[in-house]
């Protein structure tokens, strides 16, 4: 069957991000043409947008439309992001490309660049991210993939017509105020965040969160913590931090940060996804053996997790409506998220430990795959949480683990984890046992 895509090219910002970036509304400028496969082609409108597509790009010839018709999207779901200056619309009678197609709009703001926006492919009910670069005054992006939307999606549509946005949108990271080493304190179930302070008697819970999270992802943990009884705990910490600094770097700040702060005092580790990875780095690369009492892991990626499941994720976060909102935009071309990558060297440094400095467990969930198509079964090996394999996030030397797995049924059990019940008290049952 062939396929039209509908590509809508948008600009998305944070609200909070620079207000300087105005650009008018351009409607109804717009070109179609035929273009014969083997040989290509190049499509300029009159307001300078332009794509080229290469010889061979298509698997059959078929006309192409691009441009502005008024008619393309201005929101997203999440509503931390918004729409800025005139989407552009790409019709393609093809689902699967053989080459890049590049795509360039002129872009009038020197507020942009790679480091703080994103671009994404929307098809009406899938957000993708796509790489670009800046060349004066324009944007070059690249469509290295349109064939990325659940079959069944495909095959129940009721026409053939299908939407891609490439939306450009503003990085977002923790506020000042949650990010560093923070004592928390509950108030009408809200966290507030405050310098730490310990005696050397204090017994700390620190929690770390994981890639594109914030602290706040551990508000119904702590609060479930704090109705236990027979937990030692007198100070829980947490640890907030930006995804896209490398993990040694994050690594190296928490280590320091313990110095200052714990006076000495026993701690005791939560960490969930590349919390726990940076947790690990803190104590086997940067002394944090000597503060740390035990390291509790969930559903990190200690063999690593293919980068192809980054661009799932955030696509995922652009279409939260509330529910996911403990989750931000990270960018996804940066050194934290290359760190994560199976084959990345930070991943071979952690691979070279033979058995832990201290008692570590690790924890995996598993999602249900039906929901999650595109990745389960297609990018990650085996069972898995959605964005983590359950051998990777098992693969740690010497971890003791829970009996079985838990699992979440719903498509991305790994951004639930931080508040599933099973999941708590597979934490507790490893926070009340005693290392040897």
């Amino acid at each position: 069957m062939k396929w039209i895509y509908v590509l809508i090219i948008s600009v998305f910002m944070m609200l909070a991000c620079e207000k300087d970036i105005t650009i008018p509304p351009i409607i109804n400028k717009f070109v179609e043409k035929a273009i014969i496969a083997a040989i290509g082609g190049t499509l300029n409108t009159s307001d300078s947008v332009q794509l080229i597509i290469p010889p061979n790009a298509f698997p059959f010839d078929g006309n192409v439309f691009i441009g502005r018709t008024g008619d393309e999207p201005v929101s997203v779901p999440n509503g931390d992001l918004e729409v800025v200056g005139s989407p552009i619309t790409l019709k393609i009678l093809v689902d699967t490309l053989y080459k890049p197609l590049q795509l360039s709009f002129p872009m009038a703001s020197n507020s942009i660049s790679p480091e703080n926006f994103f671009i994404f492919l929307y098809n009406g009910s899938t957000y993708f991210p796509v790489e670009y670069s800046m060349s004066g005054s324009r944007i070059n992006v690249t469509i290295d993939l349109i064939n990325w939307e659940y079959e069944a999606k495909k095959s129940t549509t009721e026409t053939n017509e299908n939407i891609l946005n490439i939306l450009l949108v503003k990085k977002q990271t923790p506020p000042d105020s949650e990010t560093g080493l923070k004592e928390i304190s509950m108030t009408d179930g809200k966290m507030q965040y405050s310098t730490p302070g310990a005696l050397p008697s204090s017994k700390i819970l620190l929690l770390v969160h994981g890639w594109t999270a914030r602290p706040k992802v551990w508000t119904e943990f702590i609060e479930k913590i704090q109705q236990e009884t027979d937990l030692p705990y007198t100070d829980i910490w947490t640890f907030g931090y930006n995804s896209s600094w490398g993990i040694q770097q994050n690594a190296e700040v928490l280590a320091r940060s313990i110095v200052s702060f714990s006076n000495e005092a026993q701690i005791d580790i939560v960490a969930h996804s590349m919390g726990g990875l940076l947790s690990r780095s803190m104590i086997e690369q940067y002394g944090g053996a000597e503060f740390i009492r035990k390291l509790i892991t969930i559903g990190t990626p200690h063999q690593g997790s293919p980068l192809a499941v980054s661009r799932y994720l955030l696509g995922e976060i652009v279409r939260t409506t509330g529910n996911d909102e403990d989750y931000i935009l990270y960018n996804h071309v940066s050194q934290g998220f290359n760190d994560l990558n199976t084959n990345s060297s930070f991943i071979a440094q952690m691979e070279e430990m033979e058995s832990p400095p201290l008692p570590y467990y690790a924890i995996a969930a598993t999602n249900e795959p039906s929901l999650w198509k595109q990745v389960s079964g297609n990018i990650l090996s085996g069972p898995d949480d959605g964005i983590v394999a359950v051998s990777s996030a098992l693969g740690v030397p010497g971890a003791i683990t829970p009996e079985q797995n838990t699992l979440i049924p719903v498509a991305l059990a790994h951004m639930k984890m931080t508040k599933d019940d099973p999941i708590y008290e597979q934490v507790l049952n490893f926070l009340r046992s005693q290392p040897n």
